[in-house]
């Protein structure tokens, strides 16, 4: 069901700043650096919104050829001691409004920039061996962009038995491309090829040891070389530690949970992690390595291998570890009970893991099965464009039961290290969710604005009561 709530405000509200670009698209840490926010209507006055700790100075507005007024504004960035490698939201404040999000990055190594990004460079001047840029020295990060159906082509210069990890962000950055690497020896032949590699979901990595000396070419491409209006990416090339599995896929709120992470041993601490949050992040420390997506729940948490029969509520991690396994659990119910099995895997990015769920009776008898059908169209929701889809099944426990088993597999019977999963069981209780697919809003001066609010109802059919908290008068 799809609602629309109407908000309305008194004051001024001219035309809201935008934000398209921002230059440079991510920092090392640990250095001060100036940030450029390319967009509209981004006139004096105008200040950042972030998580980055780090204090934003305005600067003057220097004139730039051919740029309208509006259209960029300079801050000083000097970040504090704790200061992480990750992703940080920058968003512009101004007395009209707030803007767009975009995505910032900071990085453990120095920082490049693309020739052909540059202001007034010739386009596709890196798409050939012949025409290749030339690296520095690793470890670096070098920033650049994919003009569409095009590929970047760099040389480096390597020692025979230099091992270096080469990797793309972009994705994970906030890019619209899905790249691609791949490696080549001085004859054009490909040594690597990296797509979609384990916990970077559509970003690539792959790890070389270069055979001789000599010049080896790094190609990045769009796998479907598609046109993106946010096309860049950023290439690291070092010798650093990685993870390519995790377990558990997530833990409980205000919990310190043991977590071992491509092998090492953390401790992710979910003890500030904010009531409304369902996703926080995890790292090896000091990593070079952008960190890893770690799911946040508040119901008691188990992990396989689980003997006895477990009550609702309870998230159960576990892990298909080989191809074609079956895990099984039986639950604790009651004659009527209303049941929903919910896994978390693939749209965590975490996990290959493509769950079919299952659930049968004390006989054996199928109750319900979720995982093996065609994606569910959201006809409401034009904004929602989703390639995977973890299940969902709703069943009622039959009459005189005392317990139902629950089954996990992969839909292609796959298993192995990166195939991971959390199962959540609850009673389901009358209840509805209210669904926001709007990430902003800002109001006219004196006027109003449609919100659209979608109601995803489970078993209850009454009335809704809408409220907006704070809203503005």
């Amino acid at each position: 069901m799809k609602w629309w709530v109407w908000i309305a405000a008194v004051g001024t509200l001219g035309a809201q700043p935008v934000i398209t670009d921002l230059e440079p698209r991510g920092a090392q840490k640990g250095r001060p650096f100036v940030l450029t926010v390319v967009g509209r209507n981004l006139a004096e006055g105008a200040r950042i919104w972030s998580t980055m700790p780090a204090t934003f100075t305005p600067l003057a507005p220097e004139k730039r050829g051919g740029m309208a007024e509006g259209r960029y504004a300079s801050f000083l960035v000097e970040p504090s001691r704790e200061l992480a490698v990750g992703t940080y939201p920058i968003r512009v404040e101004m007395p009209n409004g707030i803007s767009n999000l975009q995505l910032f990055t900071v990085g453990a190594f120095p920082e490049y920039l693309e020739d052909e990004s540059r202001a007034g460079a010739l386009p596709n001047s890196n798409d050939t061996i012949e025409t290749a840029q030339a690296l520095p020295a690793a470890p670096f990060t070098m920033n650049g962009v994919l003009r569409g159906p095009e590929r970047d082509v760099y040389r480096y210069a390597a020692k025979a038995g230099e091992k270096r990890v080469i990797e793309v962000e972009a994705r994970r950055c906030g890019s619209a491309i899905d790249p691609v690497i791949e490696i080549l020896d001085s004859g054009g032949k490909s040594l690597a090829r990296s797509e979609d590699a384990p916990l970077l979901g559509l970003d690539a990595r792959t790890e070389v040891t270069f055979p001789r000396d000599g010049f080896y070419y790094v190609v990045v491409h769009d796998a479907r070389y598609s046109t993106q209006a946010a096309n860049f990416y950023r290439l690291k090339v070092g010798s650093y530690e990685y993870a390519t599995e995790v377990f558990p896929l997530g833990g409980r709120r205000s919990e310190m949970v043991p977590v071992s992470l491509g092998g090492r041993k953390i401790t992710a601490n979910l003890q500030g992690v904010d009531a409304k949050a369902d996703v926080t992040f995890v790292n090896i420390p000091d990593s070079a390595v952008l960190p890893v997506p770690f799911a946040v729940g508040d119901d008691p948490e188990v992990m396989e291998p689980v003997a006895d029969a477990v009550a609702a509520p309870v998230t159960i991690n576990g892990r298909i570890a080989k191809a074609g396994e079956i895990d099984r659990y039986r639950v604790q119910v009651h004659s009527g009970d209303a049941l929903m099995f919910r896994v978390q895997a693939a749209d965590l990015g975490t996990s290959k893991l493509m769950a079919v769920v299952t659930v049968l009776d004390e006989h054996g008898k199928q109750l319900g099965r979720s995982g093996d059908e065609p994606l569910a169209e959201d006809v409401y929701n034009v904004n929602q464009s989703r390639t995977a889809s973890d299940p969902i099944l709703r069943v009622q426990a039959p009459e005189g039961a005392s317990t139902v088993t629950v089954t996990v597999e992969d839909l292609a019977l796959r298993g192995g290290p990166n195939y991971g999963y959390r199962l959540n069981v609850k009673k389901l209780a009358h209840d509805f969710r209210l669904v926001l697919n709007t990430a902003y809003i800002n109001i006219p001066a004196g006027g109003s604005t449609a919100v659209p609010v979608t109601v995803q109802r489970q078993g209850f059919d009454g009335e809704i009561q809408l409220r907006v908290a704070d809203a503005p008068k």
